[in-house]
Parts: structure tokens; C-alpha cells; sequence
């Protein structure tokens, strides 16, 4: 068996010899030289160099607001302060940690050592320090360029911070779109503001007292078919004006400047406007925007 084996293997190799030709012969295996660091610090540094240029190139297309010097050589505006996030208490066994539940996070009345109610002391100061015998800044309006960035958060912490401060504080809640202070707070949204302004109600009777120590609230009252005209009226800046011959500060939360006309309009019978960006989510342009508008 293994004769016959032989002798096929041998025909075959006769009748392919016209047929094939040999350019090379195989050749042995041989030992490769290894160029393992030479290769590991090659892709490290080509790894490096693709890193930075993405990192670059992300930040080229990133055209967000993110830091305070974004602020200031962008828009041209100082900054008056820097709020970091803010937590979330889930636990409702007290009542400040009650009212953080039901949608705006009150840390400066909940935690007064928290890191954001340290920021919030920073604001106040630099609000003070912004405000003049010769120009007084009594009422202070909080927007924002979109929904959703801190400005009603902002507003509320803040009037909270000049209470604390023994200030006697007015709270309003100019979003006659989607108000939400009145929820924060645990009282009712009717009657309001608008009752005050097409003369249904005295300030009496929608103005809420006490709701924290030094701290009232007029909350917005029931939805009006009209919101930009009834905050552009005489009858708003004639309330603002006498509300602030009886508190010391005034703080207005209003609708995104770029949403809808109310806040510019309403920017007319303040003393000062607070524009509240988002790090990393407020764009570039839209804070632009904003800042022509008020």
C-alpha cells in the first residue's frame, strides 16, 4: 500500500512538471526580531496626537457658554456669580424638604452651608455692591434665554438669601405663561398679579405674607389671553413702583427673553436685569440675543 501511495504521488508530479514553474524556493522559517517598544511608544504618541486634535476639534464645534470668561468676552456683561448644580433632597420628613419636592430646589432656606448657598451669598454681594445711593437697584428682573436654564431656581434662592439678610422682600411671579413659585412656595396661584392688573383685586388680597420669615409672594394669578400687554401696561409700573415704597428689594421671575416678548417688556420697569445661562447648555448666540433684546 504505501509502494502504490508512492508511485501516484511521482506520476502525478511527472505530468505537472511541463505545467509548473518554480521562481522561488520555500524557504525556512526564521526567528523575527521583535519591535515591541518601539511600536508601543509609536501608538502612543500617534494615540496622543489624534487625542489633542479631537479634543480641539470638539471645542471648535461646541458653541455653548461654559465658563465666566465665555460671559464677559462674549456678551461684554459681568459675572455675578457662578451657582453650581444644584442637589436634589428626596426626603420630604421636614418641610423645607417638602417644598424642594414640589419642583424648586429652596437650598438656601434647606441647607444654608450647602456650596450653592455659599454662591447665592456671593450673588447678593455683588448685587449690593452694584446698587448706588444715586441709583438704587430695589427691583430686579430674572430671565433667561430658554426655558429650562435656572432662572426661576435663581430667582427664589435669592429673594430667600435677602430675607435671611433681614431685607424685607417681594416676591412676583411674572411667568403668566408657565409659573412655577407658587408651587415651590405651597400656596394657591389664584388670585394674583393679573387680578391686580386689570383691577379685580387689592394688593391685600392677592399678596401672600409671611410665606418665609421677611419674604411675601404675589403669585401670577390666573392665565390672561394677553400676558405682553398686561406687563407692558401703566398699571404694572404703577404697582412696581408702589411696591417698592414698601419693600426693601423686589425680585420678578419672567418668561425666557427669547421665547417671548414679557421679559423685555417687563425689563422696562426694573431697576436691573439678571440673565441666567446654563454651563455647557446655553448657546452662544442665544445669549447674544438675549442681551440686544433686554
Amino acid at each position: 500500500f504505501p509502494i502504490g501511495v508512492s508511485s501516484a504521488r511521482a506520476s502525478t508530479q511527472a505530468a505537472a512538471s511541463p505545467y509548473v514553474e518554480i521562481l522561488d524556493p520555500a524557504m525556512g522559517a526564521g526567528r523575527i526580531q521583535g519591535r515591541g517598544r518601539v511600536n508601543v511608544f509609536l501608538g502612543a504618541l500617534l494615540g496622543l496626537i489624534l487625542g489633542v486634535g479631537a479634543a480641539f476639534f470638539l471645542e471648535y464645534l461646541d458653541r455653548t457658554v461654559r465658563t465666566s470668561s465665555d460671559v464677559e468676552s462674549l456678551l461684554g456683561i459681568p459675572v455675578l456669580g457662578i451657582i453650581p448644580r444644584l442637589r436634589r433632597l428626596e426626603d420630604a420628613a421636614d418641610t423645607a424638604n417638602a417644598l424642594a419636592g414640589r419642583g424648586l430646589p429652596l437650598i438656601v432656606a434647606m441647607d444654608p452651608l450647602d456650596p450653592a448657598a455659599e454662591a447665592y451669598r456671593n450673588l447678593r454681594m455683588n448685587l449690593t455692591f452694584m446698587s448706588t445711593e444715586e441709583e438704587p437697584v430695589r427691583s430686579i428682573l430674572f430671565s433667561s434665554p430658554g426655558p429650562s436654564e435656572g432662572k426661576s431656581t435663581t430667582a427664589i434662592n435669592f429673594a430667600v438669601m435677602l430675607a435671611q439678610q433681614g431685607q424685607r422682600v417681594l416676591v412676583i411671579d411674572a411667568d403668566l405663561r408657565r409659573p412655577s413659585l407658587h408651587r415651590a412656595l405651597d400656596v394657591l396661584r389664584e388670585p394674583g398679579l393679573t387680578n391686580l392688573l386689570i383691577g379685580d383685586a387689592e394688593p391685600r388680597e392677592t399678596i401672600r405674607p409671611n410665606v418665609l420669615p421677611n419674604l411675601d409672594f404675589l403669585p401670577s394669578g390666573p392665565f390672561p389671553p394677553n400676558p405682553s400687554e398686561l406687563l407692558n401696561s401703566k398699571a404694572m409700573g404703577r404697582l412696581i413702583e408702589d411696591l417698592e415704597q414698601r419693600y426693601d428689594q423686589i425680585v420678578i421671575d419672567s418668561p425666557p427673553v427669547l421665547a417671548v416678548t414679557d421679559a423685555a417688556v417687563l425689563a422696562v420697569h426694573t431697576d436691573g436685569a439678571v440673565l441666567v445661562l446654563r454651563s455647557g447648555e446655553t448657546e452662544q448666540r442665544a445669549a447674544e440675543r438675549s442681551v440686544e433684546q433686554l
